[in-house]
């Protein structure tokens, strides 16, 4: 009776265990999907600073956050000091943008969040005046058309 009662206990435990790990196995599957959102990067070298601008896949009607990374190439800091416009435009604009001044956010650079409304393309992106103190005679933009495709 006894070894009947322990089988039983070491099976219940058995199953909730897998039922536990089945749980830790679903969350990582939620964790995996969220960390590899595919992200583009653009990188452009102006000056000694290293631009990085990040493009995350376009989701219709979803919020998607685009950021820049500003770094000296020498010394592997973060610029915490430039002029930077988050950019929007499409064929109807007449190749004008649309531009918003962004802050620094300490966390990640210059960041941006755009949501794309319909499936025509976007150019969406950054452009940059001055980093440092050190202003451009042309702004350099980083850019991409992004467009929605899927069904």
């Amino acid at each position: 009776m006894k070894t009947i009662i322990l089988l039983i206990v070491i099976t219940s435990l058995l199953f909730e265990g897998c039922k536990v790990l089945g749980n830790i196995g679903g969350m990582w599957n939620m964790v995996v999907r969220r960390k590899f959102t595919i992200v583009l990067p653009q990188e452009v070298v102006v000056s000694h600073y290293n631009l990085v601008a990040e493009f995350p896949a376009p989701v219709l009607n979803g919020q998607a956050d685009y950021t820049l990374n500003i770094t000296d190439r020498e010394t592997k800091q973060n610029i915490k000091s430039a002029e930077v416009w988050f950019i929007t435009g499409d064929g109807t604009t007449g190749g004008k943008f649309f531009e918003t001044k962004l802050d620094l956010n300490s966390a990640s650079g210059y960041s941006a969040s755009y949501t794309l409304e319909s499936k025509d393309p976007k150019i969406i992106g950054f452009k940059i005046s001055s980093i440092n103190g050190e202003q451009f005679q042309i702004p350099v933009e980083i850019s991409r058309e992004q467009q929605y495709i899927g069904s």
